[in-house]
C-alpha cells in the first residue's frame, strides 16, 4: 500500500534537526527515513512491522527510527496525532535499536521530550546544543551494545550497504547474491523476511528517499530524475507518486520555504 501524506500542522528546522507536529487518519503507512528520527505519539495506536517483527504503539509512546529500515503499519486504531523529531547528524557509531518502541514511562522518553520542547520554544545556543547532546545519548541508551547476526542477516545487511553505495546503478540480482556470497533466492527470502520488501523495491524506497531530499535543496524535477538514473520524469513520478503519496512537483512545492 502507498504511503498516504499526513496532514502536517506545522513544523520548525534549526541547527541540524527538525520538529513537526502531524495527523493522520487510519490509513496503514510504508516508508523509511533517511535519517535518524523518533515519534511521540501524542493520540492514537496501531501496531506496526519492523525488522520482522510487530509491535504496540499507544499514546505517550516514542517510536525510534534508524535509517533504511522500513516501518509498516499493520493496523490502527483510527487517527492518530504525532510529533516528529529527525537529527540530521550521524552517531558516534551505528545505532540498531534493541526495541523500536519506548514506553512512556522508559526514562529514555525524557530526553527526547526535552529536544521536542527545546525546538518547539525556539531554544537557541548551548541550550539548544545540550537537548541534542541529550537526544543522542537517549538514542544511544536504546541501542544494543552488540548484536550477534546470523549469516542471513549478515548478509542482509551487507546487500543494504551495497545498494546505498550503487544508489543510481543498474544493479542486478546476481551482482547482489554474489557480492553477500549468497543464493539469489535464499538472498530474496531473507531480504523480505528482514526488511519486508524484495531487494529491488528497497533500492527503489532509498532512490525516492534521495529525491525528497534534493527536492527539498531545490533541485528541479528533472534534474532529480537525472540524478537518480531514471531515464525520464515519468519514472520518478510513478515511483515518488506510489511512495510518498504526492506528486515530486507538489512536494517540491510543500516543501518551499
Amino acid at each position: 500500500m502507498a504511503a498516504m501524506p499526513s496532514r502536517r500542522q506545522f513544523a520548525r528546522r534549526t541547527r541540524g534537526v527538525a520538529w513537526g507536529r502531524f495527523e493522520r487518519e487510519d490509513r496503514l503507512h510504508r516508508g523509511m527515513k533517511d535519517r535518524y528520527a523518533y515519534v511521540i505519539v501524542q493520540r492514537g495506536g496501531w501496531d506496526m512491522w519492523v525488522r520482522g517483527r510487530t509491535y504496540s504503539v499507544n499514546p505517550g509512546d516514542v517510536v525510534l527510527k534508524q535509517p533504511g529500515e522500513v516501518y509498516r503499519d499493520l493496523r490502527r486504531d483510527g487517527p492518530s496525532t504525532f510529533e516528529v523529531v529527525l537529527l540530521d547528524g550521524v552517531a558516534t557509531s551505528e545505532l540498531v535499536f534493541d526495541r523500536p518502541v519506548l514506553a512512556a514511562d522508559d526514562a529514555r522518553v525524557r530526553p527526547l521530550a526535552d529536544l521536542r520542547g527545546a525546538i518547539a520554544a525556539n531554544a537557541s545556543g548551548l541550550a539548544l546544543e545540550q537537548a541534542i547532546a541529550g537526544a543522542w545519548r537517549a538514542l544511544g541508551a536504546a541501542s544494543g551494545t552488540e548484536t550477534t547476526l546470523t549469516r542471513e542477516r549478515s548478509a542482509v545487511a551487507r546487500a543494504r550497504a551495497y545498494l546505498r553505495e550503487r544508489l543510481v546503478e543498474a544493479v542486478t540480482l546476481d551482482e547482489l547474491a554474489d557480492h553477500v556470497r549468497l543464493d539469489k533466492h535464499h538472498l530474496i527470502h531473507a531480504f523480505r523476511a528482514e526488511m519486508g520488501l524484495p531487494p529491488y523495491e528497497y533500492l527503489t524506497h532509498l532512490r525516492i528517499l534521495r529525491a525528497r531530499e534534493l527536492l527539498r535543496a531545490g533541485l528541479p524535477v528533472v534534474r532529480v530524475a537525472a540524478a537518480l538514473g531514471y531515464y525520464d520524469q515519468s519514472q520518478l513520478h510513478r515511483h515518488f507518486k506510489r511512495i510518498v503519496g504526492a506528486t515530486p512537483g507538489a512536494y517540491a512545492r510543500a516543501h518551499r520555504s
